[in-house]
């Protein structure tokens, strides 16, 4: 899936979002319990502190989020019955564009404490497998590597 470090969140952090396009990046997936699909869109939506109408699911009646029809048949190829994701747009600044790797590593390279510990925090605790562009320039011109889980 097209993936990248392209929305600041509410605290500051670049997080990681689902693209329109741009290169494929392995991405990691887990199981959740629960008993339905409403209720796996609301714990996610409780997660990652959106509103459920930012949390994208399949099945979904039309295919109304984008990534619908690739997720599905990703999921179906596992035997999956539904999945639910966060559906949130790139956002820099004030708008949903998307800011270059070098507007993304100047503005993490400027950021004071506390935010800049959650955000070197956030892109270090990326599992590694997860290989993007901008994660590239950012471990280049930042030295933020990946921690390693062992």
């Amino acid at each position: 899936m097209p993936v990248e470090f392209a929305r600041k969140s509410s605290d500051g952090r670049i997080t990681l979002v689902l693209l329109t396009e741009g290169p494929a990046a392995q991405l990691l997936w887990s199981v959740m319990q629960v008993t339905s699909a409403e209720e796996a869109r609301r714990n996610l939506a409780a997660r990652e502190k959106c509103g459920e109408g930012s949390i994208g699911y399949w099945p979904s009646e039309g295919g109304c989020f984008e990534h619908s029809d690739l997720i599905g048949s990703w999921a179906t190829s596992k035997g999956i019955v539904g999945v639910v994701w966060t559906a949130l747009p790139p956002k820099f600044d004030s708008s949903q564009s998307l800011a270059s790797a070098n507007e993304i590593v100047s503005y993490l390279r400027n950021l004071a404490e506390p935010t800049l510990s959650l955000a070197r925090e956030y892109v270090r605790k990326t599992p590694p497998q997860i290989r993007t562009p901008y994660r590239a320039a950012i471990e280049r011109e930042l030295e933020w590597t990946a921690i390693s889980s062992t």
